[in-house]
Formats: structure tokens, C-alpha cells, sequence
């Protein structure tokens, strides 16, 4: 989103017009505050925040918790969850 300013001002539109899709973007708010005069859609824009898995989180959302199991047995990886 940060490399096309006009792009969440024309998702907007698009909300506007197919109110039944919803749409996911990705990109950094970085982008939003460099290109400033570029509308941002007030009221229509859900933020969430993702950070990175630790190897835990990783290892438990690839069903790996077996091997996660083991790993710990031998203490080299955290032990809380």
C-alpha cells in the first residue's frame, strides 16, 4: 500500500460501491505519512497488528508440537507456551 498512495483513497471508493467484499491489504503506515494530501479512509479501515511467531508459535502452527515436545525434553527451546 505504501508504494501506491492513492490506493487506500480508491479502496474506499471500491467499499463504497461493493459493500458485500471485504478486502485485506498489507503494507506499513509509513507509507500513508510520506505521501501526505492523500485521503484516509476515516471509519472504514480495521487495523491489526502482526508480529513475528517464536519458534514455539511456529513450530505449534505447523502441528510440529511432537517434535516442539521433544525439543524441550532436551531444554533447548523455551518452555512457556
Amino acid at each position: 500500500m505504501q508504494e501506491v498512495p492513492l490506493a487506500i483513497t480508491t479502496l474506499k471508493y471500491f467499499q463504497e460501491n461493493a459493500p458485500d467484499y471485504h478486502i485485506a491489504v498489507a503494507g506499513s503506515f509509513l507509507g500513508i505519512l510520506l505521501h501526505g494530501g492523500t485521503g484516509f479512509p476515516v471509519g472504514k479501515v480495521d487495523s491489526l497488528t502482526l508480529y513475528p511467531l517464536s519458534f514455539s508459535e511456529f513450530m505449534l502452527a505447523n502441528n510440529k508440537k511432537h517434535l516442539l515436545d521433544a525439543l524441550r525434553d532436551y531444554k533447548f527451546v523455551e518452555t512457556k507456551q
